[in-house]
């Protein structure tokens, strides 16, 4: 039995009797009755390229998001063909998608640079050393502020 989201209601009537429907009122249902049809053929095509069942789902109904904007501006002649490409063309977006977003990843683990804010936090060993000890002692300075909060100078600086 196949998944509940591929069941077809049947229509007696043809592609180019929907698809002229279809254009004279902007029924979304009446789309809807069409694409049912090649649901099955979408979600294969899907599969095909996608190799995963549940990315491949999603797609058919990004798909028929799809139509509902562009099917409008399009002569079509067989809506079966027409969609077929339509879905090739798709998926291969989506993948060139994800290998981009791979690429991206790849470069952002690989480049150490890519998390810090400040190069100079790269290499704090670069630093002058007395602008550190200025530093610790403005943390210090700061912790000394703190209500029951002690430290002596000798535990700050190691002397």
């Amino acid at each position: 039995m196949p998944p509940l989201f591929l069941k077809r209601r049947e229509t007696t009537e043809s592609d180019e009797e929907l698809l002229a429907r279809y254009g004279k009122d902007g029924d979304i249902r009446i789309l809807g009755m069409l694409y049912e049809r090649y649901m099955q053929l979408v979600y294969g095509v899907c599969l095909k390229y996608l190799d995963d069942r549940e990315a491949a789902k999603d797609e058919v109904m990004n798909i028929f998001e799809k139509l509902v904007t562009t099917l409008p501006g399009q002569e079509v002649m067989n809506f079966r063909t027409w969609l077929y490409v339509v879905t090739k063309n798709h998926c291969l977006m989506v993948l060139r998608s994800r290998k981009s977003e791979e690429a991206h990843v790849r470069t952002m683990v690989s480049d150490p640079t890519f998390f810090m804010e400040k190069e100079a936090m790269l290499h704090p060993q670069e630093n002058d050393g007395e602008t550190d000890m200025r530093r610790l002692e403005e943390c210090i300075g700061k912790l000394r502020e703190e209500p029951g909060f002690s430290i002596t100078r000798d535990m700050a600086t190691g002397r």
